[in-house]
C-alpha cells in the first residue's frame, strides 16, 4: 500500500511540475498565432479565451506514466526490462498491465490528436 501511495504522489508530483512548465509555454504560443475561442452562444465564457490550453495534459499524463513505470522496474523490479515478472510490491503486475496501458494510451492519442485538430481548424461534430 505505501509503495503505491508512494507512486501515485511521485505521478501528481511529475504531473504537476511538467503542467506548470508547459501550460504557460503554450498559452504563449496561442497568443502570439491568435488562437482563441470567440463566445457564442453555445459558449459559457464571455470573453475570448485561448485555445490550445488542454494540448499539454496528454504529454504529460504520457511522461508521468512512464516515469513512474521505469523508476517502479529500477527501484523494485528485478533484471532486464524485457523480464519483467510480477513485481512483489503490493501485487503490481506491469507486464499484465502494460497491454493494459497501451492500448489505453493508443486511444488517448487518437482522442488527442482529434482534440489538436479541432483547436488548430475545426472539426464538425460527426468527424468526432
Amino acid at each position: 500500500m505505501t509503495t503505491l501511495l508512494l507512486l501515485m504522489s511521485l505521478a501528481f508530483g511529475i504531473s504537476f511540475l511538467v503542467t506548470w512548465f508547459l501550460i504557460p509555454r503554450i498559452i504563449s504560443f496561442a497568443f502570439k498565432k491568435q488562437l482563441f475561442d470567440c463566445p457564442d452562444e453555445r459558449k459559457i465564457h464571455h470573453g475570448s479565451v485561448p485555445r490550445l490550453g488542454g494540448v499539454a495534459f496528454f504529454p504529460v499524463t504520457l511522461f508521468a506514466i512512464t516515469m513512474v513505470t521505469v523508476l517502479s522496474v529500477l527501484m523494485w523490479g528485478e533484471g532486464d526490462i524485457d523480464e519483467i515478472t510480477p513485481l512483489q510490491h503490493g501485487g503490481l503486475n506491469l507486464t499484465q498491465h502494460g497491454v493494459q496501458l497501451t492500448f489505453g494510451l493508443c486511444a488517448a492519442l487518437i482522442l488527442y490528436v482529434f482534440g489538436i485538430a479541432d483547436d488548430l481548424k475545426g472539426v464538425r461534430y460527426r468527424n468526432k
